[in-house]
Formats: structure tokens, sequence, C-alpha cells
């Protein structure tokens, strides 16, 4: 099996009780495998009842975790450590605790592998990154399943490769401002597109977007600031006020809260000058680097369910409705001259994640209250950058 790793793979290290928003008091449903459930079954003692007595079965294969009331896995001690680890060991947590935040997706014989933006310490090693993300290639002796790779579309596999890997160098090329990148890539993928929809040959397509030349024109042309701010914050205000179409429990309340204050805290001209300075301020290049990893972050992990939508567009706007949703919430934190502090940004960077990354419902909502008669609108894309 070939594989693809993110060069940050592996700077993770869990910092366990330091963490300012810990896994295991989150709310989230913690999965148990059927393995180690065989494990904790045969566990002996009081701690082996207790145990029992704080799983409950899903179906023949998958377990979980009964979350105490006040949302904490019943094995998290006061002192936000894992009394699982404590008292059987690190090879006995389920492999749900042993991954996290690690991520795995498969497709034909390639396997990407990423840290998720969910966990703050992935976050603080990801803001605090100033070198463009690399990919490490390497391969193994584990195989995919040959009744799937037979069957498997390997024509548009290498065409969407192609195209992810001209998406990567366009986001990494620092000639540049992020916003110009980043209205390339749509008019890339939106080209892409309609030729896919026609069944009609990219390669044209990727010759003329290869041309260094072409590439600078196009971006002189783009990398003129957007002054259409009201538009910007309209498109983030439209979703903001239909944030009950996500799932209960999202992770988005304190900021949701703090938009709310701050729309209330000024009024008229007043108001309107608040928002066209913090938008300024985080478009200043130094966040260009913050955002450029969210954007290759993004398209690492999702940009090959295109392989089964048949919808690379899709995978692109959604990137852009999320850099959209982190700038307004970041609004309210945006002091007049130092913009938004790196912690703030972890802990924005770790609810978003937590909102649309683990709930695959909420993605699509906020994808779909965007669209036009049910489709990628690329001339509203392009203007909320």
């Amino acid at each position: 099996m070939k594989y693809l790793i993110c060069d940050f793979y592996e700077d993770f290290k869990c910092i366990g009780d330091r963490c300012p928003y810990t896994c295991c008091a989150g709310g989230w449903d913690i999965s148990i495998d059927k393995d180690t459930k065989e494990i904790y079954d045969c566990a002996g003692g009081e701690f082996g009842q207790k145990l029992k007595q704080n799983i409950r079965t899903v179906n023949d294969t998958e377990f979980q975790f009964l979350l105490t009331k006040d949302h904490r896995c019943p094995f998290l001690t006061p002192d936000n450590l894992c009394e699982i680890y404590q008292k059987l060991g690190a090879d006995k947590l389920c492999a749900t605790c042993r991954n996290y935040p690690r991520t795995c997706k498969e497709y034909g014989d390639l396997a990407f592998y990423t840290l998720t933006l969910s966990c703050p310490e992935v976050s603080r090693i990801l803001l605090n990154k100033t070198e463009p993300v690399s990919f490490l290639f390497g391969e193994d002796d584990r195989k995919g399943e040959s009744n799937a790779l037979n069957a498997f579309d390997w024509n548009y596999f290498n065409t969407l490769t192609s195209c992810f890997t001209f998406s990567i160098e366009l986001l990494q090329n620092r000639s540049y401002p992020l916003s110009a990148r980043l209205r390339l890539l749509l008019i890339f993928t939106n080209t892409l597109q309609l030729l896919l929809n026609n069944h009609k040959d990219i390669t044209p397509l990727l010759e003329t977007f290869s041309s260094p030349e072409y590439i600078k024109g196009q971006a002189e042309t783009l990398s003129l600031p957007s002054s259409n701010i009201p538009s910007v914050f309209s498109a983030f205000l439209h979703f903001h006020q239909t944030t009950e179409t996500l799932r209960e429990g999202h992770f988005l309340r304190d900021f949701t809260t703090a938009v709310d204050e701050f729309l209330h805290s000024a009024k008229g001209d007043r108001l309107w000058e608040r928002i066209r300075n913090g938008l300024c301020l985080l478009s200043d290049p130094k966040y260009d680097i913050h955002y450029e990893h969210l954007c290759v972050y993004f398209l690492f992990r999702y940009y090959f369910r295109a392989y089964e939508t048949r919808n690379p567009l899709e995978e692109v706007a959604q990137l852009v409705y999320v850099l959209l949703i982190y700038r307004g919430y970041a609004l309210p934190f945006c002091s007049d001259k130092e913009g938004i502090s790196v912690e703030k940004q972890i802990s924005l960077f770790s609810a978003v994640s937590r909102t649309f990354e683990h709930v695959p419902q909420n993605l699509a909502a906020l994808s779909a209250s965007f669209k036009k008669d049910g489709q990628q609108d690329i001339c509203f894309l392009l203007s909320i950058l």
C-alpha cells in the first residue's frame, strides 16, 4: 500500500491534563472496538466491574462508553487523566483513544495520513508552523482489497491526483497573496468540473495552469484585495443567523454568542467600521500562512471524496465556506491593532473542526446554506474571498 503523510504527523504528542479542551470531556460518543471490549470483559476486580457498568452495546461489533451527566468519559479522572491508561496501560486503550487525533483514509492503493484540527494541540502545531506543509511518500506491505481495486476507476483517480497536486502547489505558492491563490484555485476547479461533467480531456487545462507566465498574469489580476466587505460579512451573517440548521450540541456556541454581542455593541456606521477594520486585519499577510495551512490541511483530508462524488468543485467550495466561517467568528476577538491572538485562533480552529469535521451533516448544512438552486455559484464564491 502506498501512503502520503503530512509532515507534522509525527510532531503530535498528547498533552494530557494540560489540554484546554480535552477530547474526553467534549460530549462525544467514544466508540469501543470489539477486540478491546473483549479485553474489558475479562478485566477483574473493582475496576473491571466499573468497566462493565459503563459500556453500552450499539451493535454486534461496536460499543460505547456511557458518558456522565456533565458529558465526560466515565474514566476521565478529576485531574483530566485517563483511568484506563493508569490502571491497565496504554495498550489496553480502545482503537478510538489510541488513534485520535490521527486519521487515515484510503483511496485506491493510496492511504492519506494526517491529524485532525479538532485537537487543540494539533491546531497549535499547525498555527506555529512557518514552512509550507510537505508530504512524505512511502510504501508498506499492506494490500488493499483486490475486488475493490479491480473495480477502481484508475483513469479518474489519476486525473484527481494530478489536479490535487496542482492545487496544493498553487496554494503554497507564496509569490502571491493567498486571496489570489484561492481565486485561481476556484477558477481552475470550476473549469475542471465543467470538463468532467462534459467528459472532456483535462490535459489542456493542466498544461495552461502549469505555465508560470499564465499563473503570474492571472495572479496579478486577482491580487487586488476584496473591496466587497459588506458582501463578505453579509454572507457570514447569513450563515450565523441559520446556525439552527446545525445538529444539537455543536461547538461554536461560545463564538456565536460573541458575534451576537459584537453585533449589539455598536450600531450603524460604528458597527460597519468595526467590521471593516476586523476583516482588513484578518486579511493581513501575517495570517496568510495560518489560512494557507488550513486550506492545505482541508484539501489533503477531503479532496479525494471527489472520487466518489465526481464533484471536486464541491470540496473546494466547502473549503471557501469554512474559511469564511473562521474569519467571521474571529471578528469579535480582533483588537484595533493586534488582530486575533494565536490562543484564540487555536480555540476557534478546534471548535470549527469539531462542529463540521466530526458531524458531516453540519458541513453539508453549511454548503447547502450558500448554494444557488442547489449548485455552487462560482461568482459568489469569488466574491467572498
